[in-house]
Formats: structure tokens, C-alpha cells, sequence
């Protein structure tokens, strides 16, 4: 078990100005003329692109004034290396002044990753590759619109990138974090169900790590906890009612405050995993946390077992939780995120074993070695060992 730090004094290293709301939008569009922007970079992903939301992110960036100088549709699994010099191009060549994302996690990653390299001024990534190493030397306006439930993205100053070699890098630095973050009104309405749930399981999986953090804060655990509350609360019924745009809110404001209180808390081995298997194994880390994060949980349960009761409270409610005796708290929660990933796989036939969707078992060895190097683990509570990671791909496989 690793030493927590002193959870009363904190620092928010880096916050966007946050606009939620019908008008959003617009409103972004303003500011960023206040920041000086004229002809931005707008980056989207082959879904968000052809949404109504990039329809409207447009107009409204015509209506104020800005011109999109360039667009650029990025890969919508793990953000590369090869993507943002690609896009530093576009960026140079179009004389842009200002970045703008619209997507999921990897598209506002590779944004991130993107505003880091120009404003360092650096020729390359593996320069300012790892924590607070990216310096911040010019102005680049930058704005994230995201596009679903895991809105964290959108607030987040870290990125992670894959390597041509196969490697992944994580890019951690206050220029990572966006100016502004627009939450449109407006997006939830043609969202199914299967982009509701791996957004509410990013969601809860980057809460409960955040929660549990030796970096976790007094504040940063009430954002957690929020965050946690609102799955038990929302997720259900924004499944079983998608009209019903208050339970979608809803998610999204926990997927807000579980971003501010990663950038203040970290991640853990859980988000290590995840990122790790997207970058070897392909796809994206929403694709795996219902399979990693409750391995996780029974792994770390004895570095965390109090915060994990505390959790359990907020998870399942008054009465649940008053018929669990004390001394197997800690243990209910872990059957309970098992319980909740097993039910919401079969509602939109998601995969629980790792050997559904990966092609190959050899794989899991390079799995390891990238999670490994992840910093994510610097704040997981206990300490992780080669042989401890190689025990859970091979339980989840």
C-alpha cells in the first residue's frame, strides 16, 4: 500500500472555462475571437463529423465571425504520433491561429497532444512526452466540444498517443488542457445505447480510480462522488427512456467533474490497461474498461477497502447499503460493478472477456510492458509489479 498525500491541500493545476447549455456553442465562438482567434484548425472523427452537433459547431463559428480554416477528420480509436504532425501541417500550412476538437476522447487527445507540440515551439513529440515536460512558450487558442457522455476529455490536460512502433507515450502538461469546453444541450439526442454505456462506464471507472487516487483530495473526492452517484441515478433511465434529456444531463456533468478531479488526482491501473490495450490490441479505451476495471477493483481492494465502503454508499443507496455489513463493503462494491458491466453487456452485447475481441493471447505480453510505463500507476494505491499486471490479462482474457 502506497503513503496517501496530505488530502487537504491541493492545487488545480489547469480548468477550461466551462460552457454548458443551449446557447454553447455560440458562445465558444465568441471567446475564442477573444482569445484571438480567426481561422481555426477544426478536428472532428468520422462519427462527430457527420453529426448534427458538427452542423451546428460550424454555423455557429460562422455566425461569430470565426472561419474554419481547415478541417481535419481523425481516426476515432487511440490518437497517434502520426496524426498530430499531420495536423501541425495542416495547422502551418493554413495559417490557422486557434484549435478547435469536436469527438470523443482520441480526437480531443490528439487536439491536446497537437496544442502542446505548437505552443512548446519543439520539433518533436518524444521532447515534451511525459508530465509537466511540454512548456508552453506561444498562445494557441484551444477549444474542446465533446461529442458524448465522457465529457472528462473536454476538461483534461493529458493525452495519450500511439507510437508507429506500437508504443504509447502519455502527454501530461497545463497546455494540454483546453481555453474552453462546450457542452452542447443539444447532443444527447441521437445517442443509443451502447455509446450511453461505455460513456457512463468511462465515466464510473475513471471516478472510482480518481476516488481511490493517492493523489485524491478532499474536493476531488466530492467530484468523484457526484459522478458516482449520477450513474446510479441516470444511467438507467437514459437507457430506458432516451428522451429523457435530464438522465443524459445528467451524465454528462459527472463525466465534468470526473475529468477536473483526474487532473488534480490521476488515474490508476485501470486506465494503464485500458490505454494500453487500445494502443496494442486496436480499438479505443471505452472498448475495455468493462472488462479491466473490475479485475482492478478486487486487486487493489485491501490498499483501498475504506474508500471502497464510502463508494459502495453512493453506488447503490440508503437502504442496500445498510443491510451490507461493514466488514464486506469493500467487497460489494467489486461484485457490484461486476454485477452492473455483466447486465449492461447484455443489454448491448458487449464483450467481458478480453479473448472477444482481441485475436491473440501473445499479445498480452506487449500489453503489459506499455502498461507498465504508464504513469497512471504512480497514483494507483497499491504497488504494481510486472507479475501483477501479467495475473490480471491473463484472469480477463
Amino acid at each position: 500500500m502506497k503513503k496517501r498525500q496530505d488530502n487537504i491541500y491541493y492545487e488545480i493545476p489547469a480548468s477550461p472555462r466551462i460552457i454548458s447549455g443551449e446557447t454553447a456553442l455560440e458562445v465558444l465562438g465568441e471567446e475564442m475571437r477573444s482569445h484571438g482567434a480567426t481561422n481555426v484548425l477544426l478536428i472532428t472523427d468520422a462519427v462527430s463529423d457527420k453529426s448534427e452537433l458538427a452542423d451546428r459547431l460550424r454555423i455557429a463559428l460562422t455566425a461569430t465571425g470565426l472561419r474554419p480554416g481547415a478541417n481535419y477528420v481523425a481516426k476515432r480509436d487511440v490518437a497517434s504520433y502520426s496524426a498530430v504532425y499531420e495536423l501541425r501541417e495542416l495547422y502551418r500550412i493554413n495559417v490557422c491561429d486557434g484549435i478547435i476538437a469536436c469527438g470523443g476522447e482520441a480526437t480531443i487527445g490528439t487536439a491536446k497532444a497537437l496544442r502542446m507540440l505548437l505552443s512548446s515551439q519543439e520539433a518533436d513529440l518524444d521532447s515534451i512526452a511525459g508530465v509537466d515536460i511540454a512548456k508552453k512558450k506561444m498562445t494557441i487558442p484551444f477549444a474542446a466540444v465533446p461529442s458524448g457522455i465522457d465529457t472528462s476529455s473536454g476538461v483534461t490536460m493529458n493525452a495519450y498517443l500511439k507510437k508507429e512502433n506500437g508504443e504509447g507515450r502519455e502527454f501530461r502538461a497545463v497546455s494540454g488542457c483546453a481555453d474552453i469546453c462546450a457542452v452542447d444541450i443539444e447532443t444527447g439526442e441521437d445517442v443509443n445505447a451502447v455509446s450511453t454505456i461505455k460513456g457512463a462506464a468511462l465515466v464510473l471507472s475513471d471516478s472510482i480510480e480518481a476516488f481511490v487516487s493517492v493523489n485524491a483530495r478532499k474536493l476531488t473526492k466530492c467530484m468523484d462522488l457526484f459522478a458516482i452517484r449520477a450513474i446510479r441515478d441516470s444511467l438507467d433511465r437514459a437507457l430506458n427512456a432516451p428522451s429523457d434529456r435530464a438522465a443524459y444531463w445528467q451524465l454528462r456533468q459527472a463525466g465534468i467533474l470526473s475529468g477536473l478531479a483526474c487532473n488534480v488526482a490521476g488515474a490508476g491501473l485501470a486506465r494503464a490497461l485500458e490505454n494500453a490495450l487500445a494502443v496494442v490490441c486496436g480499438g479505443s479505451r471505452e472498448d475495455y474498461v468493462g472488462i479491466v476495471l473490475p479485475a482492478v477493483l478486487a486487486f487493489n481492494i485491501d490498499a483501498c477497502a475504506a474508500d471502497y465502503a464510502q463508494a459502495l454508499y453512493y453506488l447503490i443507496g440508503d437502504d442496500s447499503y445498510a443491510m451490507t455489513a461493514a466488514e464486506e463493503r469493500a467487497r460489494k462494491l467489486v461484485d457490484v460493478v461486476k454485477e452492473l458491466f455483466e447486465r449492461l453487456a447484455k443489454e448491448a452485447a458487449l464483450p467481458l472477456k478480453l479473448s472477444e475481441i482481441v485475436d491473440d493471447e501473445t499479445k498480452l505480453e506487449a500489453v503489459a510492458n506499455v502498461a507498465l510505463g504508464d504513469y497512471a500507476l504512480m497514483t494507483d494505491p497499491a504497488a504494481v509489479t510486472a507479475k501483477d499486471v501479467a495475473d490480471i490479462l491473463r484472469s480477463i482474457w
